[in-house]
């Protein structure tokens, strides 16, 4: 399923984030616990470092792939900051608790997220690389608002951008 756009917020009341994805299909919404966050970060710099290891015009040195998709994500977060927004009452399905999360890398330009629950219901969603980076962004900003302690991505090192090597 195509995504068309995300709302995360976060409810004090289950000490949880609530992510909507809208998209070509029905509306959906989804629990996401501090592990569910966790994963989510983990999983996207997984699928991202899988693209530039499939894709990439010139493969990045093992080594420097932590330092570039920070340094993206960095660039990605000033073009598309994560805007305050309110979660839609509307949307009436029941959210579902985020159990397991896979990835994989469809080429250059898509990867798809997949998102179930224990039972393994779930959806999947194609998003692109800007997308990824905008979601956990958004997530993060949201575990910031919850005071939960918790960083998906550090911080670019120029030192570490500067010593990249390219094959």
């Amino acid at each position: 399923m195509r995504l068309d756009s995300f709302t995360v917020g976060y409810s004090a009341a289950e000490d949880r984030l609530l992510l909507q994805a809208i998209g070509d299909g029905d509306p959906q919404s989804f629990w996401i616990t501090r592990r569910a966050a966790l994963m989510i970060a983990e999983g996207i710099q997984k699928v991202l470092t899988e693209q530039y290891q499939k894709f990439g015009g010139h493969m990045i040195s093992a080594e420097h792939v932590g330092d570039m998709l920070a340094f993206d994500h960095s660039i990605a977060s000033q073009k598309n900051p994560p805007k305050a927004g309110a979660v839609n009452a509307a949307i009436s399905t029941a959210p579902i608790l985020i159990y397991q999360i896979s990835y994989s890398a469809e080429n250059a330009e898509t990867c798809q997220i997949y998102l179930t629950d224990a039972q393994g219901q779930g959806h999947g969603y194609r998003l692109t690389a800007d997308m990824l980076h905008a979601l956990l962004n958004l997530i993060q900003s949201q575990c910031d608002h919850a005071g939960w302690g918790i960083r998906l991505v550090q911080p670019a090192t120029l030192a570490g951008i500067a010593n990249l090597s390219f094959h």
